[in-house]
């Protein structure tokens, strides 16, 4: 039996597998996550053949109108919400032999969902918070958006699942996580990614991904945020 720990990282996602469960069983074959509160750990036995569609932090609402939150932390099929659609996406998938032409055929699933605008401003909010690399407080997010905090709070949890400060901690994590992969040096990555108490550092990444970041680096990673442990 195969262990995969598997966090939050801001982004949403599908997952298509027909091996993988967790603690509660086997898991839908097509599988639509969004923020994950905290870690979780996924299970496969031998030789498992996965693909992961990571769609942006937006992407969920923007395709389904389906706000992350009423996804929960199992995650629902892709069934749920496209209907029979989705079964014939998975044989699609299944039946192309190179990952070049499944990737063809979930672009051409998934873009004709595509049909609203977004609020431009979360939209900007977001690239902020990117250059930042998590590293803005609520006051700067209200001052750059022009919203009030409550607004910035409800368009957050409708849009993207969490609130603004769940958000930039998130995106400030997977910046510690590069600046590591690059030189691991914990103190040197930890001032990168403005982390100057190691200790809390230390507990705020095991908190969020069940880790130290020395064990993360022992890991066999299948993604900055999927690894085999």
């Amino acid at each position: 039996m195969n262990r995969l720990r598997f966090f939050a990282d801001g982004n949403t996602g599908i997952v298509f597998s027909e091996q993988l469960a967790n603690s509660a069983g086997l898991l839908p074959r097509t599988l639509v996550y969004g923020q994950l509160d905290t870690f979780q750990d996924l299970y496969c036995t031998g030789v498992t053949e996965m693909m992961i569609a990571v769609l942006q932090p937006l992407g969920l609402y923007h395709l389904f109108n389906l706000p992350p939150a009423e996804i929960g932390q199992q995650g629902i099929s892709l069934s749920e919400i496209t209907g029979p659609k989705a079964d014939r996406l998975w044989e699609q998938v299944c039946n192309a032999n190179q990952p070049r032409e499944k990737i063809r055929i979930f672009e051409a699933f998934i873009l004709p969902l595509i049909n609203k605008p977004l609020p431009a401003e979360l939209e900007k909010a977001l690239e902020y918070i990117a250059i930042e690399k998590g590293q803005v407080n609520i006051t700067a997010l209200c001052t750059f958006t022009g919203w009030h905090e409550r607004k910035l709070e409800r368009y957050f949890a409708t849009h993207i699942g969490v609130g603004p400060k769940k958000y930039t901690d998130l995106i400030r994590i997977q910046s510690f996580i590069k600046q590591l992969k690059k030189a691991p040096n914990l103190t040197a990555a930890s001032h990168a990614a403005g982390y100057y108490d190691q200790p809390h550092l230390i507990r705020t990444f095991r908190k969020h991904t069940g880790l130290t970041p020395s064990q993360y680096l022992q890991a066999n990673p299948l993604a900055s945020n999927f690894l085999a442990i």
